[in-house]
C-alpha cells in the first residue's frame, strides 16, 4: 500500500512538474513556421509579453494578431461577434505551439489561413536570409560560381524546412543554373529530381491544381525548372 501511494505521489509530482514546464512563458525571439506558413515575434516585458503573429495559407490568404499575453494566454473580443477569441501560447523545446478557440477568432484570419500551428526556433541564417542572397547575386554576376553555389547551398539546406514552395522552388532555380555553369551535372539533376512533377506539369494542370493566385505563381517557376532540367541533362 504504502508503495502504492509512494509511486502515485510520484506520478503526481512528475504531471506538475511537466505542466508547469508546458506553461513556461515562450523565449523572446523570432519564430517561423513550416513551409512559409507564418511568423511569430516574441517580445519580453516586465510582467507580460508582446506578440505579433503574421500566418499565411494558399491563394494569399492571411492572419494577424498581436496584442499582450497574460500568463501565455491573450484574450480579443472582436466586433460584431459575440464570442471572444482566445490565443494560446504553449512553449516546448525549439518551439513554440499557438492555439486559437473554436470559436471567436474566425476574423483574424481569410479562409485558408490559420494561427493554429508550431512556430520553430530557426537557424539565425534564416532570419537574415535576404542578406546571403543578396551576397549569392553578387557572386553570381561576378561568375564566382563556386562561392555563389556555397552561398546559396547554405542557405538552403538550413532554411527550406521554412520555406513556401514558392520561395523554395526559386531558391532551386538559382541553384540549379549556378550548377550548370559549374559544370556539375548529377548535383543540379539530384537537387531538381525532387520536384519533377512539378517540371513535368502542363500549364492547364498547374491551373486546375492550384487556388487561382498560387497557380499564377507555380506557373513561371515550373516552366524555368522545366526548362534548367534539361540544361542540366544536356551537360556532358
Amino acid at each position: 500500500m504504502k508503495s502504492s501511494l509512494f509511486t502515485l505521489a510520484k506520478l503526481t509530482l512528475l504531471y506538475t512538474i511537466t505542466s508547469l514546464a508546458d506553461m513556461s512563458a515562450p523565449p523572446p525571439g523570432e519564430y517561423l513556421a513550416e513551409k512559409g506558413r507564418g511568423t511569430l515575434l516574441v517580445t519580453a516585458r516586465k510582467h507580460d509579453q508582446y506578440f505579433k503573429i503574421n500566418a499565411y495559407g494558399a491563394n494569399g490568404h492571411s492572419c494577424f494578431a498581436e496584442g499582450i499575453s497574460k500568463n501565455n494566454v491573450y484574450f480579443q473580443e472582436n466586433e460584431g461577434q459575440e464570442k471572444t477569441c482566445q490565443i494560446t501560447f504553449v512553449s516546448k523545446p525549439d518551439l513554440i505551439q499557438v492555439t486559437t478557440s473554436t470559436e471567436g477568432c474566425e476574423g483574424l484570419c481569410g479562409a485558408r489561413a490559420s494561427i493554429d500551428q508550431d512556430y520553430f526556433k530557426p537557424d539565425p541564417l534564416c532570419l537574415n536570409k535576404n542578406k546571403n542572397l543578396k551576397l549569392f547575386k553578387s557572386y553570381y554576376t561576378k561568375k564566382r560560381f563556386d562561392l555563389a553555389e556555397k552561398t546559396l547551398r547554405t542557405v538552403y539546406d538550413n532554411c527550406k524546412k521554412y520555406m513556401s514552395i514558392f520561395e523554395e522552388l526559386e531558391i532551386v532555380n538559382d541553384l540549379a543554373v549556378t550548377y550548370k555553369n559549374l559544370k556539375k551535372k548529377d548535383d543540379c539533376l539530384s537537387l531538381i529530381k525532387p520536384f519533377d512533377e512539378h517540371a513535368d506539369m502542363s500549364a492547364t494542370e498547374i491551373k486546375e491544381g492550384y487556388p487561382p493566385g498560387d497557380a499564377d505563381n507555380m506557373l513561371p517557376l515550373a516552366k524555368k525548372l522545366k526548362f534548367n532540367r534539361e540544361l542540366c541533362r544536356d551537360l556532358k
